[in-house]
């Protein structure tokens, strides 16, 4: 069993890929601690107008939301990008669940499994999983601990791919725990991390009433 570390900006908390030493959501640069299980900050600079750290080449400071970068259509092509994509996550979900949602309730990850009504979707106040018809829907003020993500054994030999292993995590809930083997369903490795990601980031958000750093980008007054 092996335990899948997925590498978060310290300046923003956006996720990056493997090998990824540059932030996509605040631009900013930075390197792997001495273990390999972090990213720390390759220059410190002070916001000007908070006082928070940031790192030297970040566009904005994600504690006041100051413009920090004199190249603003940096900050504008993302806010484009970014209502792009949440207009492409809103559009995938069933009307029945899209009259659900509130007005500023936020789409961290939806996901829908292709020739099925089968979906995923977490948002900034609860997580939804729709199963062969069944329903689980949890406000993420319920959820009390997101367990790591772990490989379980090794090649399945009657799954197509020899390659392919068994993801599986579980989130605990006031109400229990919700326990997901994703290799089935899922398929592969980063959908899985994707999924996890958005269920400990949106969890976590909550419980310290922090944005995600997309909202933070839609937000930023860029005149």
């Amino acid at each position: 069993m092996s335990n899948i570390v997925a590498l978060q900006c310290p300046n923003c908390g956006g996720f990056l890929d493997k090998g990824q030493m540059k932030c996509e959501y605040c631009g900013t640069e930075s390197i792997l601690t001495a273990d390999g299980s972090s990213l720390r900050f390759r220059a410190e600079n002070a916001c000007p107008k908070c006082g928070a750290i940031n790192e030297r080449s970040s566009w904005f400071c994600p504690s006041c939301s100051i413009i920090l970068t004199k190249d603003v259509e940096v900050l504008r092509d993302l806010q484009k990008r970014v209502r792009f994509l949440l207009k492409e996550a809103l559009e995938m979900v069933p009307s029945w669940m899209r009259q659900k949602l509130e007005a500023d309730e936020f789409i961290y990850f939806m996901f829908t499994i292709k020739g099925k009504d089968d979906f995923y979707l977490i948002t900034s106040k609860r997580f939804v999983k729709n199963k062969k018809g069944t329903v689980v829907e949890v406000p993420l003020s319920e959820i009390v601990l997101v367990s790591d993500t772990y490989t379980i054994g090794g090649p399945r030999k009657f799954l197509a791919s020899p390659t392919e292993r068994t993801y599986e995590f579980s989130i605990k809930t006031y109400n229990g725990e919700i326990k997901f083997s994703e290799c089935l369903e899922m398929v592969n490795q980063p959908l899985v991390v994707t999924l996890w990601n958005a269920i400990r980031t949106s969890v976590n958000n909550y419980s310290y009433r922090k944005k995600d750093v997309r909202e933070l980008i839609l937000g930023l007054q860029l005149g």
